[in-house]
């Protein structure tokens, strides 16, 4: 039985759902719990909740070794899918690179600060900050940081505009292209070496935000990114008709994984990592991290102009 009331057009509801059982032959099964008692506020780009919920994320199988969020009723079954409801604080923000969620369980608090990238390896190497998502694998960020299993697979290609009629099959071809680029990235071994050895010459901004700009503006002629990322940054920082004079070449740069990436100046990050590899595993099982990127490449994350 649940209980629902709603306001302001449905962006506010209230859901209650006890559950109760009596059990006249064995009194150790009479319990009760309220799998949901809470408050929900949706906006146009995020939406909060507080009280008790149950969630659930795992793999179809017969017993659940491991749910992240909620625990078992064994009083009720002791197959592991009767769940109880759990305090929660759940914030989730929508943004042109994807979703946010956070869950803030009893005795576990989980906080988000958003950086230019180049701050946020800062704040996160010199731990500041526990860690920063998400990067690419390099042998300088391994002295510093513990690697989670892979995120997201990418790829990387040169985004240029339109009316500029770029190709390239090596790097020798870029010899009088001005290139952008974002300060403290790492684009591939190959990108680098030839950067280094003059190739080419890149013109790095502070933020990819900044690259696309000069890019719009005819200060570069291409700007390397991440293809799914690149264009929602597009799609969240210039008006629709400025997007369409954006397009990619097919040629990739290169296909790599991301990792989130845990400070080694943080004690017990090692251990984070871990049962950070162990939710990862749960929600790449589930349909729910399908949903998650087909949803950002088709642009559903960002707030409607």
């Amino acid at each position: 039985m649940t209980f629902l009331a709603e306001w302001a057009d449905g962006d506010i509801t209230f859901r209650f759902t006890p559950f109760a059982r009596l059990d006249a032959q064995d009194d150790r099964r009479t319990h009760w719990d309220i799998r949901e008692l809470k408050l929900d506020v949706t906006q146009s780009d995020w939406s909060f909740t507080i009280g008790a919920d149950t969630l659930f994320w795992g793999k179809t199988e017969a017993v659940h070794l491991v749910d992240i969020i909620n625990q078992t009723d064994g009083v009720e079954n002791i197959d592991g899918e009767d769940k109880l409801g759990q305090p929660m604080l759940n914030l989730a923000w929508q943004r042109g690179w994807g979703r946010v969620e956070a869950f803030a369980l009893v005795g576990v608090e989980v906080e988000y600060g958003f950086f230019p990238w180049s701050r946020a390896m800062k704040l996160a190497k010199e731990g500041t900050w526990d860690g920063s998502a998400v990067w690419g694998d390099s042998e300088e960020r391994h002295q510093n940081f513990f690697f989670s299993e892979p995120v997201i697979h990418t790829s990387w290609v040169f985004f240029h505009l339109k009316d500029n009629e770029f190709d390239w099959s090596s790097y020798e071809d870029l010899g009088d292209t001005k290139v952008g680029g974002t300060v403290e990235y790492y684009y591939s071994d190959d990108f680098e070496a030839a950067e280094a050895t003059g190739i080419f010459h890149t013109i790095r901004g502070r933020s990819d935000e900044v690259g696309l700009t000069n890019l719009l503006k005819g200060r570069i002629d291409v700007f390397p990114g991440e293809v799914m990322v690149t264009y929602a940054q597009i799609r969240d920082t210039f008006s629709s008709e400025e997007a369409s004079l954006f397009v990619h070449h097919p040629k990739r740069i290169v296909d790599r994984p991301l990792y989130l990436l845990f400070s080694k100046k943080v004690p017990g990050n090692e251990q984070m990592r871990d049962r950070f590899n162990e939710g990862l595993a749960l929600l790449k099982e589930s349909e729910r991290y399908d949903r998650i990127f087909a949803g950002a490449m088709t642009g559903i994350y960002v707030k409607a102009q």
